[in-house]
Formats: structure tokens, C-alpha cells, sequence
């Protein structure tokens, strides 16, 4: 029992390696915002699993019963990158949340429970487009949300 001065100060040691480490494992998941990852969540408000696979086809993989939908292909490196996790109601596609699965952290956005949600989050995103795609894409999402927002 000649060590048993040295408990305390290893406890201390290893109390504060464990409290150290907690905010680097909780930081693994974050909010995040708007990235164009070409497809967006917008895009598969209202189609059925069928629409969602011709839509999608050769693009996206799906997996899980339609809740997981992920782009083909992937990183080779374990992680999945963006992905969309989507909800059914009636058969149609009525929520939608994108997630980014790294290597090293998981990236929520928002998820939406509306077309009109997922447009003006797509727009807002849009809004500093430079590149003539972006400009495009910004301006027909703006061009479906006027038409979502003026349906009943």
C-alpha cells in the first residue's frame, strides 16, 4: 500500500482528461446551415416512394424503408456525407431533414414539415449565389416558392 498517496492525484488527473474530452465528443453533432448539395430537400415534398425512386434515379441510394435516402456513390471512407431523412404520411413524402454524416461530425439542418419551409430555407441559402448555376437554381426555387405561396 506504499502507492496509495498517489490515488487522489491520479483520480484528479484522469477526472479532468474525461471533462476535457466532453465537449469535443458533444461537439460531433451540429446545426447546420444552408450548402448546395445539387438535390434539396424541397425536391421530394408530395412524391411517393415510386416518384421519389424515378425522380432520384442514378443520384440517390435508399435505404431503411425510404427514411434514409443518401447519394450514390459516397466517400469510399465510411461515412455516408449528405443524406436526407424523410417522412411519410398517406404514402407522400411530408417531411424532410438533411444530414451530413462525416467522418467526424454529423451536421443537422432543420427539418421541415412543409414545401414552402424547405423553399425559403433553399432561397435564404441561395441568396449569395455567385456561379450562374446557383443564380439558376436560386431563382427557380424563388419562381416555386411565389407559386407554393399563393396555393391554398
Amino acid at each position: 500500500m506504499q502507492f496509495k498517496f498517489l490515488i487522489a492525484p491520479v483520480s484528479a488527473i484522469l477526472a479532468s482528461f474525461v471533462i476535457a474530452a466532453l465537449p469535443s465528443a458533444l461537439a460531433e453533432t451540429k446545426a447546420g446551415t444552408y450548402v448546395d448539395w445539387g438535390i434539396d430537400e424541397y425536391e421530394f415534398f408530395g412524391l411517393t416512394k415510386n416518384q421519389v425512386t424515378k425522380k432520384f434515379a442514378g443520384r440517390l441510394c435508399f435505404h431503411e424503408g425510404f427514411e434514409r435516402v443518401h447519394f450514390k456513390g459516397g466517400s469510399g471512407l465510411n461515412y455516408y456525407g449528405p443524406t436526407f431523412k424523410l417522412g411519410f404520411k398517406n404514402g407522400k413524402v411530408d417531411a424532410v431533414q438533411g444530414i451530413f454524416e462525416g467522418c467526424r461530425d454529423t451536421i443537422y439542418r432543420p427539418q421541415f414539415n412543409s414545401k414552402k419551409e424547405a423553399l425559403k430555407f433553399a432561397c435564404d441559402g441561395l441568396a449569395d449565389a455567385k456561379d450562374d448555376a446557383g443564380k439558376k437554381k436560386l431563382a427557380a426555387a424563388r419562381k416555386e416558392l411565389a407559386t407554393v405561396a399563393a396555393s391554398p
